[in-house]
């Protein structure tokens, strides 16, 4: 009677929750009620079940490093939007891995406390552990990504071998577990186990190609770096791109300071190396884990754990489980899409971007580090240091001066062309007056007679005085304002003698306004025949003042466009 009451109950450890096909028996979870059972049973694997389980295992494997090696050899071709897919696919099996001791510990946790507990209903339920481990994944995803399209055939080579010799491994280690670790978990612990080994292994024998293959002490640091390998630099993703310039870059300095400390402690190298390659191989042998794990297991990582108080919830999907990974891996995507817009927009603009710039400012100051003694360097930082404060009083007084007084300035020339645009109409009275009509009929003395008229009618009436005098004042402080600057940055620095002068700075730049820049061009000749005169055309009044208002705004920009000139002249 009482094995039929225990039967009744659900059993944390029960086969129907983890292991639901005989298919899967090599997997197999142990019963609780193991030891009542013949000697045979008590073995998670017999020696037949060892090759169909390696078999199943190497059916699974196989093609997913024949797939990582695939995306890791062309991955830089792919297009931008098929990447959050990309990292999606690998982020999942290598949660499923490390989330399966997770799971399993909770299931044999959960006998500890009273089921209608508050530390039951916590342990039945692993949602930040999702989260974590997932999150976990996406970065190892985007750095193998970034990191594989770079590896030779050798270190291709091991991560072959790891996925062979994974399986021996987790066998081994579930062999010695036996001795420690009841049959509920030795699966689990063996698991987790062989993919810290194995991570550990891959590690080592990766920094064992890598530690070794340093630049050597008499490489030259600029012209090394300028030839390095980027993968992404002719990638359509420009994300990518950008951060396989960063990525790059940090090899390259990892290899070169190696280089350097492999002379004095090798060791030091070498452990450096594998930290860095920890995160790209813990992801990877995470997927080899997840190949050992049932349907059901996998399936288990996604439900609550089951009680005897809550049978209804028993086998289900908690879709918080599901939400936490699509929700994290949405927004991931949404953000990648967004930066990935952006950064397209402004490297189409500026070729030359804010992670280079930053590359080439740590490449200047290696450069001095290999270069000066520490004295030296010592004092070019404290040089640096004072010209910086300069640097900083001026631009915020050059900041002050434009706030204050461009607004002026852009006030009056809105005025003034405002102005010649209510002298349209006379300029319209005229045109289709007699004199007008004779203009368009004799073109070769019209163009002079309709630029006469409309600088007479449109142009002279206006007063430009205010204007010129605003601009010149305008010009003349920013002159003023960068004289002083050169000259705070030569005194403190008289070896930035070379910095340019004022005039040299400004030499392009008028001391007073061209109010008609288009006017006073090439363009001259078009305008008047085209505007100004129709082109002979017989059009409407209405038309003609919207085209000659046009030509007036067009004026305007100009000149606003050789302010804005002027003004980036000063920072």
């Amino acid at each position: 009677m009482r094995e039929i009451e225990d039967n009744a109950l659900p059993n944390p450890a029960s086969p129907k929750y983890f292991h639901p096909d005989e298919d899967d028996t090599a997997a197999r979870i142990p019963d609780a009620s193991a030891d009542e059972a013949p000697a045979q049973n008590k073995r998670h694997f017999s020696s037949n079940k060892h090759s169909i389980s390696f078999a199943v295992y190497l059916l699974r494997a196989v093609p997913l490093v024949l797939i990582l090696t695939i995306v890791g050899k062309f991955v830089p071709l792919f297009p931008s939007v098929i990447f959050p897919a990309i990292i999606l696919l690998y982020a999942i099996p290598a949660t499923l891995g490390p989330m399966h001791n997770v799971v399993v510990k909770r299931l044999f946790r959960q006998e500890n406390y009273t089921p209608t507990g508050t530390l039951s209903n916590r342990n039945r339920r692993w949602t930040l552990w999702m989260a974590i481990l997932f999150s976990l994944a996406l970065f190892s995803a985007l750095a193998f990504v970034l990191k594989s399209p770079s590896w030779s055939d050798s270190e291709w080579l091991l991560i072959w071998a790891a996925a062979i010799f994974f399986y021996p491994i987790f066998q081994l280690i579930q062999h010695l577990s036996k001795k420690e670790y009841s049959p509920k978990l030795d699966k689990a612990k063996a698991l987790t186990l062989s993919i810290i080994v194995t991570t550990i292994a891959l590690c080592i024998a990766y920094a064992l190609t890598s530690a070794g293959s340093s630049l050597g002490v008499q490489a030259d640091f600029k012209e090394t770096l300028q030839s390095r390998f980027m993968p992404f630099e002719q990638s359509s993703c420009t994300v990518l791109s950008e951060l396989n310039k960063a990525s790059t870059y940090a090899d390259f300095l990892t290899q070169y300071g190696l280089s350097y400390i492999a002379s004095s402690s090798y060791i030091v190298a070498f452990v450096i190396q594998i930290v860095l390659s920890a995160s790209i191989f813990f992801g990877i042998v995470g997927q080899f884990g997840a190949c050992l794990i049932t349907r059901q297991e996998i399936k288990s990582e996604f439900q609550l754990l089951p009680s005897k108080h809550d049978e209804e919830s028993e086998g289900r999907i908690r879709r918080r489980y599901v939400a936490v990974v699509a929700g994290i891996w949405i927004i991931a995507s949404i953000a990648f899409l967004c930066v990935e817009y952006e950064w397209s927009k402004t490297r189409t603009s500026q070729p030359y971007t804010e992670i280079d710039q930053t590359l080439d400012e740590i490449t200047g100051w290696i450069v001095l580090a290999t270069d000066h003694s520490a004295e030296e360097l010592t004092d070019m930082v404290e040089n640096e240091e004072g010209i910086q404060a300069i640097k900083d009083d001026y631009e915020s007084e050059r900041d002050r001066f434009i706030e204050k007084n461009e607004s002026k300035l852009k006030e009056e020339i809105e005025i003034y062309y405002q102005n010649c645009s209510n002298n349209t109409d006379a300029y319209l009275d005229w045109y289709y007056g007699i004199q007008g009509g004779f203009a368009r009929f004799v073109k070769f003395l019209g163009k002079d007679m309709a630029a006469d008229q409309f600088n007479s009618l449109v142009v002279n009436p206006v007063d430009s005085s205010s204007l010129e005098n605003e601009y010149g004042n305008y010009i003349s402080g920013l002159k003023s304002e960068y004289d002083e600057y050169r000259s705070a940055v030569v005194e403190y620095d008289p070896n930035r003698a070379d910095m340019a002068t004022v005039e040299e700075r400004f030499a392009d730049v008028a001391d007073m306004p061209n109010l008609w820049p288009l006017w006073n061009s090439d363009a001259h000749d078009s305008i008047v025949e085209e505007t100004l005169l129709a082109s002979g055309s017989n059009i409407d009044r209405d038309s003609l003042k919207t085209m000659i208002t046009e030509y007036i705004e067009a004026e305007k920009t100009a000149l606003l466009n050789s302010v804005d000139y002027a003004t980036e002249k000063l920072k």
